[in-house]
């Protein structure tokens, strides 16, 4: 199934539970602190029983001293009941999910992420779904399961070195030219 695409090696499904997946179109990234453009990741959600999810929530979390949410963007039609975004983590909730025809793989949200520009190393932290409610169409709670084994990304922030480099010039000094001067005979 599309599954695969999305999720190396199918995760596998119990039949006595049903299971939904979280995910991150990148995994893992590399962000560069001179780069002041956002690196855009989508959360997607894999649904391999096509259970009906009329509407969800979901909170989002990254450490605030590597990385930081500047903006967040639901997708496939969706739109926030609410939404909150601070340094290091986004808040939202989506109604109203199409329940007539239920996707297999569904990319809810686009996140927006800028690295910190401080420090001088390489920094490494991970982008985490911290909580997950989904509800049906009947609106319950759907005992859908979610797995904190694909609900990560990880960042990598590199930042220059702040070492300065001295460039010195050799100065070459001239000998002062010897005038001779001629004795008339």
């Amino acid at each position: 199934g599309r599954g695969a695409e999305v999720f190396p090696g199918n995760p596998p499904i119990c039949p006595y539970l049903h299971n939904v997946y979280v995910t991150f179109s990148n995994r893992k990234v590399t962000l560069n602190e001179n780069n002041l453009n956002p690196t855009k990741n989508k959360i997607v959600i894999y649904n391999p029983e096509k259970k009906k999810i009329s509407h969800l929530s979901m909170i989002v979390t990254l450490p605030s001293n590597l990385a930081r949410i500047t903006n967040i963007t639901p997708l496939n039609g969706l739109t926030f009941t609410s939404k909150n975004i601070s340094a290091g983590a986004a808040s939202f909730m989506i109604h109203n999910i199409p329940t007539d025809n239920p996707a297999e793989v569904l990319e809810i949200v686009e996140i927006d992420v800028v690295p910190w520009t401080i420090g001088n190393t390489t920094s490494k932290g991970v982008l985490t779904v911290s909580n997950l409610s989904i509800f049906d169409d009947q609106n319950r709670n759907a005992d859908l399961k979610y797995t904190e084994r694909y609900g990560v990304a990880e960042y990598t922030v590199i930042r220059s070195s702040e070492t300065i480099t001295i460039s010195h010039t050799n100065q070459i000094t001239q000998k002062p030219t010897e005038i001779v001067t001629a004795t008339p005979i």
